[in-house]
């Protein structure tokens, strides 16, 4: 099983957002948050028109109170940034409250990142710490956050249920 000792990213699946020579960051995908994005738009006095009980997932362990917008609409807001097929993100005021009042589009609000130095998670990925697959918008939009890391597995022929926690090797 991959394993890493930081229980931050147990059974996590992250969405890598960029990467270059100076290292990478990226959302962790399936761990919903206690707070709800109709409460951070309340906060912030912006109308928010999609599910008024969705969760701000939490992105990972760095600046835990920066807020991280994943979105699948081709938006032409400033700081909005490709991050894959079907999956742009931004951090911009903006863009939320754009992205508040439209119900067609998908997103999710991320509060933190996770983030690794110049070849730190291709050491991890070395050493067997992650899997790595192509980010596929039906997991990162998937309303079942809780099937997300079984499914993710699965697409790269991994059955979840032959994983041994802690050894690093399928059995």
């Amino acid at each position: 099983m991959p394993h890493l000792a930081d229980p931050n990213f147990r059974q996590t699946v992250v969405l890598i957002l960029e990467h270059d020579e100076e290292g990478c960051f990226g959302v962790v995908i399936n761990r919903p948050g206690p707070l709800t994005v109709s409460d951070l738009c309340e906060n912030q006095h912006i109308e928010w028109k999609g599910d008024r009980f969705a969760p701000i997932y939490i992105g990972g362990p760095v600046r835990p109170t920066s807020v991280w917008i994943v979105h699948n609409g081709g938006l032409d807001v400033p700081g909005t940034t490709e991050a894959g097929p079907g999956c742009q993100f931004t951090i911009s005021r903006e863009a939320l409250d754009t992205l508040a009042n439209m119900e067609t589009v998908q997103r999710r609000i991320y509060g933190g990142y996770s983030g690794w130095g110049a070849g730190q998670v291709e050491a991890e990925i070395r050493q067997g710490a992650w899997i790595v697959s192509e980010a596929d918008p039906q997991l990162v939009f998937s309303p079942a956050a809780d099937q997300i890391w079984d499914l993710a597995l699965r697409q790269v022929g991994i059955d979840p249920t032959t994983l041994v926690p802690g050894s690093g090797e399928l059995q």
